[in-house]
């Protein structure tokens, strides 16, 4: 009773208020010679709404020397432009024109070289009550004179199946055969947690099984197969606290003995009016990346088995002629059938696997 009695809601002033600053997310990848920004506006914390993008804006990216490239529109606040003539030893800034003729720049950056992932890996974690889970690593080192700030970014994608294979299919009424591949599907995702870490207090620049994310066994991602793509950048000093920062406002909140929330801006700033906030940071680095996979069977499998989002999926059984009542809509119908009184079938949901959210064609690096 005391210590509900000490918790009280806490409003956050200005919540309702409009707010349209902009937002700047992206990097130059001296890597390949590429440079990709997105653009949006911010809106008000209670508002359900999704950031709109900044269509109607002239991204330019400028060396030191005043050298420039355009950044061209890709649609939905995207800017972007490939084979570039970067110059490593060079600083890099942008240059932001909006539609209503307000200008933003960010400060000059230097670019950083990424040293290569040396490997990525997972292992397995002690059982607990709530069962138990891989944790998924990325270890790297640098030299003593390159940067001690790290930044990773993955990209996971995993087989999984429907509930029922389908070789028939009705359409309109009638049976046929189902040449379409329903069954086997691949999802793929990008992270979203801000992944950092440095080894500023270090004797080497060595960052040694530093934890990604983390699955339990009983994730569907583990069940077919699942690869990981991790790409690694290194940062600046400033760019690893203002990383550090925007990672203690997302996620490190909601505790006792949590951070308070902070107002935080970046590199970048209007050069039309001073006093305006703009949210991101504009960084240069070369992008070392890595892929693992996790086959079949390489995890044990959970006791229970896995959550695959089919736990409420069924079996129907239908005479043979009665699909009339189906006319109009293409019912799938798995391929367990009962002769020629009829057929096993179910709904859509559980034998087209599409409908939770991957897609049927393999990608080009799957085993």
């Amino acid at each position: 009773m005391l210590y509900d009695g000490c918790l009280d809601p806490y409003t956050v002033p200005g919540q309702g208020a409009a707010a349209s600053y902009l937002v700047v997310d992206g990097f130059l990848d001296a890597g390949s010679n590429s440079c990709s920004i997105t653009l949006t506006r911010s809106v008000a914390l209670s508002s359900p709404d999704t950031p709109p993008a900044v269509t109607d804006a002239v991204v330019t990216l400028l060396d030191e020397d005043g050298n420039t490239a355009l950044l061209v529109s890709q649609g939905s606040g995207v800017y972007s432009a490939s084979s570039l003539v970067i110059n490593t030893q060079k600083k890099y800034k942008l240059h932001i024109l909006t539609s209503n003729g307000n200008q933003y720049e960010s400060d000059l950056v230097p670019i950083q070289q990424a040293p290569p992932i040396d490997t990525i890996g997972w292992i397995l974690g002690e059982p607990k009550l709530n069962g138990q889970s891989i944790s998924l690593f990325v270890s790297t080192h640098g030299t003593a004179d390159q940067s001690r700030y790290y930044l990773w970014k993955f990209e996971e994608t995993w087989e999984y199946t429907s509930a029922y294979l389908a070789s028939l299919k009705v359409v309109n009424g009638q049976v046929v055969s189902n040449f379409e591949n329903t069954y086997f599907c691949w999802s793929t995702v990008n992270s979203t947690s801000v992944l950092i870490n440095s080894t500023s207090a270090l004797q080497e620049n060595v960052v040694n099984q530093f934890t990604l994310a983390t699955l339990p066994t009983t994730s569907i991602k583990l069940k077919e197969g699942y690869s990981l793509l991790v790409k690694q950048l290194a940062i600046t000093k400033e760019a690893f606290e203002f990383w550090q920062q925007v990672k203690s406002n997302t996620e490190n909140l909601g505790t006792i003995f949590g951070p308070q929330p902070s107002t935080f801006s970046g590199n970048i700033h209007s050069t039309t009016k001073a006093s305006e906030p703009v949210f991101g940071y504009f960084m240069a680095s070369s992008v070392s990346q890595k892929r693992m996979f996790i086959k079949r069977g390489e995890v044990p499998s959970p006791f229970g088995g896995f959550v695959s989002g089919y736990e409420n999926c069924s079996l129907d059984s239908i005479p043979a002629g009665a699909f009339a009542i189906y006319t109009g809509a293409d019912v799938l119908v798995s391929s367990y059938g009962l002769g020629p009184v009829g057929y096993l079938l179910s709904s859509s949901d559980c034998v087209d696997c599409r409908l939770h959210g991957g897609t049927n064609v393999k990608p080009a690096f799957w085993y």
